[in-house]
């Protein structure tokens, strides 16, 4: 969450959809000292209960529900120590990913042993109303220099170099997650018009 007063806007922010450098980039333009955020990540509801930004603009940036799970497994087997556990000794990607999905999908119709969820992914299209603004992560660049009408720039180390591929998805879905995600997510494929495989 990211409250720009000087911009008269309210970023809410979605997990792994950019928005910590999108945060950090639009901080650098601007004048700190009228700017208030933070980082944890809640929907629009929670920023709604606080009168003196009623009248604000709210905008998030949503992500291709496949690319966004990826984002997150990349990020949980490679620096949460849980997840690591978990996941050793499985050496088959696809089997890896799988059971991955069966830890952290709290429907996740798994053929492995449910076991209490190590996270719960909310969808996307819980974070926010018909009222927010939303702006792809897949044409960031573009889109948030149209929206906030300032010239930022997002570090293609960070994962924006949009022309770059970070996965084979070959190696890590199979039919079943692919059903799985597209089960999960179907409501984020819907609303932020994401073609499902």
């Amino acid at each position: 969450m990211a409250i720009f007063k000087q911009l008269k806007k309210v970023f809410v922010h979605i997990p792994r959809t950019g928005g910590t450098s999108v945060t950090k980039a639009i901080k650098d333009k601007l004048d700190t000292s009228n700017h208030v955020e933070d980082f944890k990540h809640y929907d629009i509801n929670y920023y709604k209960r606080f009168l003196e930004y009623q009248d604000y603009e709210y905008f998030t940036i949503v992500r291709n529900p496949y690319s966004r799970i990826i984002s997150y497994y990349n990020y949980h087997s490679n620096v949460d120590a849980n997840v690591i556990k978990k996941l050793d000794g499985i050496e088959n990607q696809k089997e890896r990913f799988l059971y991955y999905l069966s830890l952290n999908l709290n429907d996740s119709p798994c053929k492995y042993d449910r076991e209490k969820p190590l996270l719960v992914y909310k969808k996307q299209s819980d974070y926010i109303n018909p009222e927010v603004k939303v702006l792809k992560f897949e044409n960031i660049h573009e889109d948030i220099n149209q929206y906030l009408k300032i010239n930022i720039k997002l570090d293609k180390d960070r994962g924006y170099d949009l022309n770059k591929k970070y996965y084979n998805m070959d190696e890590i879905f199979s039919s079943e997650t692919i059903k799985i995600i597209n089960g999960y997510f179907n409501d984020d494929f819907k609303n932020f018009k994401y073609d499902i495989l």
